[in-house]
């Protein structure tokens, strides 16, 4: 062994003499085989700051791959905190792009906590003049140290993190690469076939073998679901028609959810895939990579690869079939717009009736054509009214309720539903009993305590008179509020009015609840009517337009309603959703009720003829071709 290597192999974990350098192989092993950024960042750190004299703290400031923003990627020591002073000069650095020097106790010592004779050093690394990391050292003793040197070992440092940098950028350039060159062959080996059907059954049977896998299949959106067009190596897989709905399934899972599912999915990625379960059962396990087929910016498609080992496909062979998907799904696109034979065929027939209709002969479809044109010339100027209807109920204006003041038990009831009544007029009263029977207690009570109280006077007692007097105050309070609840056992209306809801004459005796509602009475000369309009007219409604009301009731009489809000409550029914408009009467006849029913017209202008009548079946036409065509 030489004297350098017995120097070396001398020191672990510490500083030899001046001749001898420093060695940890942990460490240096460590740097070297590793494999994720925050490891090797970490080994880096640690032999930076045992190399460095008098190293305080280190950090290293990268960009996180969650929202690409700069933040400590690693710390020294491992397990404290991180300096803020050294934080701030590191993102300095990061916003100059250049090595900087900073005395702390002069630039930080107002704002954190430093130690006086410590200096922060600084330096940015740069790969095609863009900041990838910055390295941040903190060294105490700024009157003995060399701070060239230490920013020289400083700068020699952050080569090893450029090399790391460039080593990984160099494997992604050339996976990149490869991915490439095999999307471009799969594209060439789809597009090469003339019919989409060949094309499908090519690509599939050579992604299969590319891919080593069991089984690729391709689908295509057909309606609401995806249907298999092609599995590789079957040349008749319609016979297999579990397996198949269990992979048309599985697309649609992908399609739904507009990403590719890489099965089994690990913990916590949030996709659905319980048809990639099923699929897998049927199976006996095994992996399952779904990828949807885009064109024109939708899901035409989505491509199924499966294969008999259960650990999930690599991000390498995600990328590469996300990029194969990206490229074919144009091609798919286009070769099945070409295939569609009917469509040619509807567009020759097309052309056929217009030549007919403006050729010669068929005079009688000339005369048809030319009365229907007429005719729809005199609809389309002519103009009418334009109203909506809306099912009518009757409300009282003001309408208020009577609840149970306390727990108690019916004992009368006076009026009941239909009834009229006035302001005060009793409607029920509630069992008194148990309160007079605690007012006689309480009566009883008091009489005691006056005695009592009396008697202490008598003697000259101070204490007995303080202590009974203050009984008698409890006892008339007590005795104040069983006579309140007394008062209150009899329900009174609020209002004049009539009672719409309540009927107690049938449960004497029952038991009742504080707050539950016993009665609803509404006004009786003051009416609010609530129009139920369908959704689809509401956006003609406005407040002040006039409506014409007609009840199931009076059916002789019109009367004329102002529309004065539309709220957004909305009531569902016959498979329809309605809007309630509120409106007020103009003129009330003597004869209405809360309760009653009709129908209203509601007045918005005058439209043409045509449009008033052919306007719902244009607006379903609208959202039918929408919702399937674009």
């Amino acid at each position: 062994m030489t004297e350098d290597s017995a120097k070396l192999s001398s020191v672990v974990d510490g500083h030899a003499d001046d001749h001898s350098a420093w060695v940890d192989r942990e460490l240096w092993q460590q740097l070297a085989r590793s494999v994720h950024s925050d490891e090797f960042y970490s080994a880096w750190l640690h032999l930076q700051c045992k190399q460095i004299a008098q190293t305080r703290a280190g950090l290293i400031l990268a960009e996180t791959e969650a929202d690409k923003t700069f933040a400590p990627a690693a710390i020294w020591p491992v397990g404290e905190g991180v300096s803020e002073a050294l934080l701030d000069v590191a993102r300095s650095a990061l916003e100059e792009g250049e090595a900087i020097v900073v005395d702390l106790d002069r630039e930080y010592a107002s704002r954190f906590t430093v130690q006086p004779d410590s200096v922060a050093l600084s330096y940015p690394l740069k790969i095609q003049d863009e900041v990838v990391c910055v390295a941040a050292v903190e060294v105490g003793g700024k009157e003995r140290q060399d701070l060239e040197a230490v920013m020289r070992q400083l700068q020699w440092g952050v080569s090893w993190l450029e090399a790391f940098f460039l080593r990984y950028q160099a494997a992604d350039d050339e996976s990149t690469i490869d991915r490439l060159v095999t999307a471009l062959y799969m594209t060439a080996t789809a597009s090469k076939e003339n019919s989409c059907k060949q094309a499908v059954t090519s690509f599939v049977t050579e992604l299969a073998t590319r891919l080593s896998c069991e089984r690729v299949s391709c689908g295509f959106v057909s309606g609401k679901h995806v249907k298999v067009a092609s599995v590789s190596h079957a040349g008749q897989f319609g016979r297999q028609m579990n397996l198949v709905n269990a992979i048309g399934k599985a697309m649609d899972e992908a399609i739904e959810q507009n990403a590719p599912i890489n099965y089994p999915e690990p913990p916590g990625s949030g996709r659905i895939t319980h048809n990639h379960e099923s699929l897998a059962r049927q199976q006996n396990g095994g992996a399952i990579l779904t990828v949807p087929l885009i064109a024109d910016g939708k899901n035409t498609g989505a491509i199924c690869i499966e294969r008999s080992t259960g650990d999930p496909f690599d991000n390498d062979t995600v990328q590469l079939c996300e990029s194969i998907a990206s490229v074919v799904g144009p091609i798919f696109r286009e070769k099945m717009l070409n295939d569609r034979w009917i469509i040619v065929k509807l567009k020759d027939s097309l052309v056929t009736q217009l030549g007919r209709l403006l050729g010669p002969r068929y005079v009688g479809r000339k005369l048809f054509l030319l009365a229907l044109l007429a005719i729809g010339a005199v609809l389309y100027y002519a103009e009418g009214d334009f109203r909506v209807t809306a099912d009518t109920v009757l409300e009282g204006a003001e309408q208020r309720a009577v609840v149970t003041p306390f727990d108690g038990y019916v004992a009368t009831s006076v009026k009941r539903v239909g009834d009229r009544v006035n302001q005060g007029d009793v409607i029920a009263t509630l069992d008194d009993t148990d309160l007079r029977l605690d007012l006689v207690e309480l009566t009883s009570g008091r009489a005691q305590a006056q005695s009592q109280y009396d008697e202490g006077i008598a003697e000259h007692d101070r204490a007995k008179v303080k202590v009974f007097k203050s009984k008698i105050e409890q006892t008339d309070a007590r005795i104040g509020l069983v006579n309140e609840r007394l008062n209150r056992t009899r329900l009174v209306s609020p209002l004049d009015g009539i009672i719409v809801r309540g009927d107690l004459s049938q449960s004497l005796g029952a038991v009742v609840s504080r707050g539950e509602v016993l009665f609803e009475i509404a006004s009786l000369y003051d009416y609010r009517v609530n129009l139920l309009v369908d959704e689809r007219d509401i956006a003609y409604v406005q407040p002040g337009q006039t409506v014409q009301l007609l009840l199931s009731a009076l059916p002789d009489e019109k009367m004329q309603v102002v529309v004065d809000a539309v709220t957004p409550v909305t009531r569902a029914a016959e498979g329809r959703n309605y809007f309630r408009v509120e409106a007020s009467l103009e003129d009330a006849a003597g004869m209405l009720r809360p309760g009653m029913e009709g129908v209203a017209k509601i007045h918005v202008d005058r439209r043409r003829y045509v449009w008033i009548w052919t306007r719902e079946l244009i607006n379903w036409l609208r959202l039918w071709s929408w919702r399937w065509m674009e």
